[in-house]
């Protein structure tokens, strides 16, 4: 039987659990020793939902977000939201798909 087409693995997704191990802190090797083992694959799969932020306004406050590099991609991870600061002023404004959340990923800046 065939997969429905919104199921399928695209190029941009993010593999968040091979058979039920957490792949966050899987080195590359690990992750596709994971992806080979001869049994069942089970995959958790993490959509990108790709939005702008106009540009924010952080003078004389802070911007308010934690954020970690990983060495996944070219992208820096938001780890924490203040409930003050830029971040958080937007987020006020923002509809909720468009609020900046903790494990949201920047792909650019400017």
């Amino acid at each position: 039987e065939g997969v429905a087409p919104e199921r399928h693995v695209l190029p941009g997704d993010f593999i968040i659990s091979v058979r039920g191990r957490v792949t966050v802190d899987m080195d590359a090797k690990t992750l596709w020793s994971a992806l080979q083992e001869k049994r069942d694959l089970e995959l958790a799969i993490a959509r990108p939902f790709e939005f702008l932020i106009p540009s924010l306004d952080f003078r004389g406050v802070p911007l308010g977000v934690t954020l970690c590099h990983k060495h996944i991609g070219n992208y820096i991870q938001v780890k924490g939201v203040s409930d003050t600061g830029a971040v958080a002023t937007y987020n006020t404004l923002a509809s909720p798909e468009r609020q900046v959340k903790v494990d949201d990923w920047i792909l650019a800046v400017n």
